[in-house]
């Protein structure tokens, strides 16, 4: 029978610290999780290891985390087995250690750490005696452990009501931090260099303890630039840290199986509503059901923000995880394993961060805040490009449109908004630049075509003089090749995009000693300026747990996108990898360069180099079609066929809020400006 195990470690008292350092609530806290797990979720008192103040030693501690992991004076008598459960909570202070020379595995040099009732801290803030926190280097040795004994069908649950950032700071409320010590104590610590997880190194998480990764749960008091608040419950006069405090109370009166990531949204809402600079974090597997052993599969979704009135409701969802008006979605209960559907509601009105949804009849009077919206059907709108004609010439004018109503990629517009117009310019030898369009072109000695944005200046696209033989043709190709570029600017997954969000691209200078310099950006237009001939390396690197496989684009001045590298078959990035391309065989950077056609008279243009991300390998470079259909279904690829193409229905059959992992896409872009060379 599987059984269930705790250490359990609460610090109000810490005599080598300063009064201002002494906490409150750490054992409220301990004990009432203690009493909701024993008395609702079948912990034995015989399974707990409680640890409270001046029990709560490094020695302890560390005996108590060995026991369950079997190591050191423990080796081979772990009392774990194959399917248990493991929680190990703590309340208490958290802090940084300055990592010992040589041994870095932290970008910023500092281990996060635990601090237990004997550590001390230099003066002002301490006596002056050793620093004994315990690193999360000790502590994810001992939790690899544990993981292995407890297996796959098992699960570790760990539970840290505290801060890791160090940062000195004195509030009005009681922190759950001490200052970072810039000292390096030679204390004996096995350091766990290089296993931040049991599938190669990683990232930690937003919280800043570990990786996210499968086999445990993590539930923390903030992220790791955040402090942890204590909070007096109004009705006991007792002190608690406030994600404890809110945490049990939503166990307490929950009814039904719920999962850590249900309670924790409900819990979270409450603490940030009290401290809008706290935001506590769940990391790894939160679809667990709580204190059990159960997953549940589940669909993404978004939150009910607000029901608006009878018919209507406010989702967590806009512009900026791609809402779109007349997407259906279906209305579920706060709990994920609940499936049943309660309401179907359509979106009407999309801001930048939520959408207003409509039922075509009264929602169930239950549906409020925190419950889930699902996306059944997007909206994908028309994918062409609005565009419109300008100028004098009335035949001239509609020999244009003729052509443009058989485009795929353009959508000619009579009125309202447009994002680009063709203009036929008449002779002239000088411009008005408040009225004229293209005013770049002060003098144009014959009937000319060009193109321009909505605010009427020219695009870099070459012109077409009416007496060219394929005047029309010419422009009708530019202003499809602009479109492209349009769309493909756009490319982005309809969700929050998770992949994009952990996938940085970065524009290097190359160095043949291999130290290339990351290009600054101009202070007044924040944005990277390149000069013709300028050698450049991209570097690429995410933080996302699992590898990711990618293909690389030049976007182009003039709007030609080009695959510049992708993720060979079997091949991907390792997370915490960074990866530089350049001209290997030559040792050399690749140099930028504006093409020809680009018009003298513009000094640059805006170019980019755009990232495609998925969770599993895919065919950009390639997109074939085999009986017209493509070969890789991928809903990224279809979407990027459909950029290529053109389209006005996009059919892609897997809902875009993407079912299961492997249809995971992100996007991640780095924008330059390029100018000419400068003349000598």
């Amino acid at each position: 029978m599987n059984q269930r195990w705790a250490l359990m470690i609460a610090i109000d008292n810490y005599p080598k610290l300063l009064a201002p350092f002494q906490l409150k609530g750490c054992v409220n806290d301990q004990e009432l999780l203690h009493q909701l797990i024993t008395a609702r979720f079948q912990f034995s008192k015989d399974n707990i290891d409680f640890l409270q103040n001046e029990k709560a030693t490094r020695e302890n501690i560390l005996k108590g985390l060995d026991r369950l992991a079997g190591m050191n004076e423990f080796e081979g008598n772990s009392p774990l087995n194959q399917g248990d459960l493991v929680l190990v909570s703590y309340s208490g202070h958290g802090s940084r250690l300055k990592e010992p020379p040589g041994r870095t595995d932290e970008r910023d040099g500092y281990d996060s750490t635990l601090v237990p009732t004997d550590s001390d801290r230099p003066t002002p803030h301490g006596q002056g005696g050793k620093n004994l926190d315990i690193t999360d280097d000790e502590l994810f040795l001992r939790f690899q452990r544990i993981r292995q004994h407890v297996g796959e069908e098992g699960h570790l649950l760990l539970y840290f009501d505290c801060c890791n950032s160090g940062a000195i700071q004195r509030d009005i409320e009681t922190m759950r931090e001490v200052p970072q010590d810039d000292r390096y104590e030679d204390v004996e610590r096995e350091d766990g260099f290089g296993t931040r997880s049991l599938d190669g190194p990683s990232d930690k998480g937003r919280s800043g303890w570990f990786p996210g990764d499968k086999g445990y749960t993590l539930i923390s008091g903030c992220t790791k630039e955040e402090k942890a608040r204590e909070y007096r419950d109004p009705e006991s006069g007792k002190t608690h840290g406030v994600l404890t405090y809110f945490f049990v109370k939503e166990l307490e009166s929950a009814a039904g199986t719920l999962t850590y990531r249900d309670i924790f949204q409900r819990a979270m809402s409450n603490v940030t509503g009290l401290f809008s600079s706290q935001h506590p974090q769940l990391e790894g597997e939160e679809h667990r059901h709580v204190f059990g052993l159960d997953k549940i599969d589940y669909d993404p979704f978004v939150r009910v923000e607000e029901r608006l009135d009878e018919r209507r409701v406010k989702l967590a969802a806009g512009f900026g995880q791609s809402a779109t008006v007349g997407s259906r979605w279906t209305i579920l209960g706060p709990n994920l394993a609940d499936k049943t559907v309660l309401a179907e509601v359509t979106i009407r009105q999309v801001d930048l961060l939520s959408s207003e949804a409509e039922s075509t009849e009264s929602l169930p009077p239950e549906i409020a805040k925190l419950y889930r919206a699902e996306e059944i059907e997007h909206a994908w709108g028309d994918f062409r490009t609005a565009i419109a004609v300008e100028g004098e010439d009335t035949k001239a004018l509609e020999r244009m449109r003729e052509k443009l109503r058989d485009s795929k990629l353009l959508n000619l517009v009579k009125k309202g908004p447009v994002e680009m117009i063709a203009v036929r310019l008449p002779p002239r030898d000088s411009v008005d630049p408040t009225v004229d369009f293209a005013p770049e072109l002060e003098v144009v000695t014959e009937p000319t075509w060009v193109l321009v944005g909505q605010d009427r200046r020219l695009l870099p696209l070459p012109p077409h003089a009416d007496s060219e033989e394929n005047a029309l043709a010419d422009t009708l190709y530019n202003m499809e090749t602009w479109a492209r570029l349009l769309r493909f600017r756009r490319l982005a997954p309809t969700t929050q995009d998770v992949l994009g969000s952990t996938f940085k691209v970065k524009l290097l200078c190359f160095r043949e000693d291999g130290q290339h310099e990351e290009f600054l950006r101009d202070t007044a237009t924040g944005m990277i300026t390149l000069e013709e001939g300028d050698e450049i390396v991209i570097q690429l690197y995410h933080d996302y747990p699992k590898a990711l496989f990618y293909t690389g684009f030049s976007v182009g001045a003039t709007g030609r996108i080009s695959p510049i590298f992708y993720t060979q078959s079997g091949d991907a990035l390792l997370p915490s990898i960074a990866i530089d391309f350049y001209d290997f065989d030559n040792n050399r950077g690749w140099p930028v360069s504006l093409p020809d056609t680009l018009l003298e008279v513009l000094p640059g243009a805006l170019c980019a180099v755009k990232v495609l991300i998925s969770t599993r390998h895919t065919d950009f470079t390639t997109y074939a079609q085999a009986g017209g259909r493509l070969v890789d279904s991928h809903p990224a690829v279809v979407l990027y066929d459909s950029v290529q193409r053109g389209a006005r229905d996009i059919e892609v059959s897997t809902p875009v809020a993407a079912r299961t992992l492997d249809e995971a896409w992100g996007v991640a872009q780095v924008d330059y400006y390029l100018k000419r060379k400068a003349s000598l």
